[in-house]
């Protein structure tokens, strides 16, 4: 081995970053976080219709449509296709984990808080 490649193997990692890419992945968190909360709301906003919870659903949805239209802003707010790509990809993953979240875990959690209170 070459120093060239032990000064390679040797170095840290936050050196050789870029500010851009930085940006991105603060960017692409930012969006995973906040369309998995908004997918969860949403999932919770089609639970409540089933069940004709209006004045839930009535908060619930205007949550999620104004998360929703934050997320848009987000990914059309990208400087070009590679970062549109990767914030849609994390924007993916995180709509499938926020539902999957919501119908399996708060869910359950949420009715038998319901109960506590109403029975």
């Amino acid at each position: 081995m070459e120093e060239d490649d032990i000064k390679w193997l040797c170095r840290d990692s936050y050196e050789t970053e870029s500010k851009e890419t930085k940006e991105l992945r603060i960017r692409c968190i930012r969006s995973f976080i906040l369309v998995l909360v908004c997918d969860m709301i949403s999932s919770f906003d089609n639970y409540a219709y089933t069940h004709d919870w209006f004045y839930t659903q009535m908060v619930s949805g205007a949550v999620s449509q104004l998360g929703w239209l934050t997320a848009s802003f987000l990914f059309f707010n990208a400087k070009n296709n590679r970062e549109r790509i990767f914030i849609g990809l994390s924007e993916c993953a995180a709509a499938s984990i926020g539902s999957t979240l919501m119908l399996g875990w708060v869910k359950p959690w949420y009715l038998e808080f319901l109960k506590g209170i109403v029975y």
